[in-house]
């Protein structure tokens, strides 16, 4: 269901078999489980289909599997014969997603989230400073996928130079001058990770526009 590196090993039909998991998952879609047994065993598999990947591909020794024909609920179902060395590819498109709430969620109106994978991410006071309710998305901004290190191997964090910020015009705190609309660059981290650089202000939702 949740795909990691790691090995399980159990004995069926008096047959000790392994099954290797190696991927990145969830910074990279891509999952191959490798089977390790003495001689030809057959048994089932049954891997979880995320719901968020609306393009999923699996392929078994490199032959594509019809997922309209195996697909069960969510799942893969691959009932066959194992041999040293086969291999499931599983791999997950990650595109970089807008999500917005139903419009009568009235706290998230006019607000836009930004998911990749299995991941939605957040904006960060350590990256953007105080008052990251004046950041602002706009709707056609490119937003691009880059690794950062300082947060941990493997990493994605999702960035665009397209941003804008808000600023008051003066320091009262009802106005009639309009505020000052500068240009801004947005990083968004894992939401998973944050407040792990200090402690610090977050927003998941942005204002789009």
């Amino acid at each position: 269901h949740l795909y990691a590196d790691g090995v399980v090993e159990w004995t069926a039909a008096e047959t000790t078999l392994q099954l290797r998991t190696t991927t990145d998952y969830p910074w990279r879609g891509r999952v191959v489980m490798t089977w390790h047994t003495p001689r030809p065993v057959r048994q089932t598999l049954r891997l979880r289909l995320p719901g968020w990947c609306r393009s999923p591909h699996v392929s078994v020794s490199g032959q594509d599997i019809d997922l309209s024909a195996t697909g069960v609920q969510g799942y893969v179902v691959l009932d066959r014969m194992w041999s040293e060395g086969d291999a499931v590819e599983l791999d997950f498109p990650m595109p970089v997603e807008r999500v917005r709430a139903h419009p009568r969620v009235t706290a998230n109106a006019g607000c836009v989230a930004i998911q990749r994978g299995p991941l939605v991410y957040c904006a960060e006071e350590v990256d953007h400073g105080p008052g990251l309710a004046s950041l602002r998305l706009p709707r056609r901004a490119a937003l691009t996928e880059k690794e950062e290190p300082g947060l941990g191997e493997g990493v994605v964090v999702v960035e665009t130079e397209e941003a804008s910020r808000v600023e008051a015009a003066d320091t009262t705190l009802y106005s009639t001058v309009d505020p000052v609309v500068g240009p801004a660059r947005l990083k968004l981290i894992p939401y998973c990770l944050w407040n792990n650089r200090g402690e610090g202000e977050m927003k998941l939702w942005l204002h789009e526009g």
